[in-house]
């Protein structure tokens, strides 16, 4: 755990399967981006420049939205992305629990990332319902339910996370 001005503030550790599949998955479409250009044709096609864009997009994009780190302050939940941040209300939390990777397995990704740079955006299962999810490992998952939304997050201390956050809320 980890202080910096009175605010928790914790990361993310990648699984091996997140890693895995984020680096085949980049290999592949920079191999297809270098094919496009090294097989010695003079023929400059608008279709390979918009398809290089399309793969860069799909690396850049996901990698957007990678989750950096977790932080509690005294008034919200802070969930750090390259782009953007995901703010929570502690007045609008109605339960933080530990969350198995069992309670997720039968989920079915609605929007977002399923392993590149994570479990990233919208997702679906019959246990809670919709959910937006931001994870780079399918363990030390933490479940937020506030009185809009539904989130799971992984990082690298839930249990110390999810103290600190009842305390808060008290």
């Amino acid at each position: 755990m980890e202080l910096e001005n009175s605010i928790f503030v914790t990361g993310f550790n990648w699984s091996v399967q997140v890693i895995v599949i984020t680096l085949l998955t980049i290999a592949v479409l920079i191999g297809i981006i270098i094919s496009f250009y090294s097989r010695g044709t003079t023929n400059i096609s608008l279709l390979k420049y918009v398809l290089t864009f399309v793969i860069l997009l799909i690396i850049i994009i996901p990698a957007a939205y990678t989750p950096i780190r977790l932080s509690i302050n005294d008034e919200k939940i802070v969930l750090k992305r390259i782009i953007g941040n995901i703010e929570i209300n502690l007045k609008d939390v109605h339960s933080v629990t530990i969350f198995s990777n069992k309670e997720i397995s039968n989920s079915i990704r609605t929007f977002g990332s399923g392993g590149l740079f994570g479990y990233l955006g919208q997702f679906n299962n019959n246990l809670i319902g919709n959910y937006t999810m931001y994870a780079t490992e399918t363990q030390n998952l933490i479940y937020i339910k506030t009185s809009k939304k539904k989130y799971v997050f992984s990082c690298s201390k839930p249990h110390e996370f999810i103290e600190l956050v009842n305390k808060k809320r008290e």
